[in-house]
């Protein structure tokens, strides 16, 4: 962000309090009267934190982006306050939540499910070394597929069957298993 913006994201103890993140106009002065603060609007919807997420830009990014995009749409600068970055990950984490319960929601509706797994090695996310991967791929008829990616300890075929069915028990669809592809 441009240092000199007079738009940037504020970060004060408050912001942090907030559940969502909106956008907010300041409170209008009036002559000698202050006139009530204008309504928080909701910026980020759905479809926009996906897109975001799909895009893989970064929280602090997503405040670039929506500054910018929000100065064009409005006419003062001054009306406009948007909360830090942490606000925007939380709503972003509260959408791909909501998005998984649906997932699994449609997943449980379908009769019976096929599982697809194969085993990965893969970087870890939090340092420098290869870790086993299992991703899951379990899809039914009408549901969209879901993805479960387990961190395995070591890639015995015996640790990968284990978390093959603790992920079908946690989806709660063990017993509708049609077929397993490997």
């Amino acid at each position: 962000m441009d240092p000199g913006d007079s738009s940037s994201a504020s970060c004060s103890a408050k912001a942090e309090e907030k559940e969502e993140f909106h956008l907010q106009q300041e409170q209008r002065v009036v002559g000698t009267s202050v006139s009530p603060p204008m309504r928080a609007k909701n910026v980020i919807t759905p479809g926009l934190a996906a897109s975001l997420d799909r895009t893989k830009v970064s929280d602090r990014g997503a405040v670039f982006l929506l500054t910018k995009q929000l100065e064009t749409l409005t006419t003062s600068r001054k009306m406009l306050t948007i909360n830090c970055s942490s606000i925007i990950r939380r709503y972003r984490q509260k959408h791909r939540a909501m998005y998984a319960l649906q997932l699994k929601a449609d997943l449980k509706m379908s009769e019976t499910v096929v599982v697809h797994w194969e085993g990965k090695l893969m970087q870890d996310l939090t340092n420098k070394k290869h870790v086993d991967r299992l991703p899951v791929l379990v899809s039914g008829k009408g549901a969209v597929p879901f993805l479960g990616v387990s961190k395995l300890a070591n890639g015995t075929g015996r640790v990968r069957s284990n978390a093959v069915v603790a992920f079908l028990r946690e989806l709660g669809i063990e017993d509708r298993v049609l077929a397993v592809f490997r």
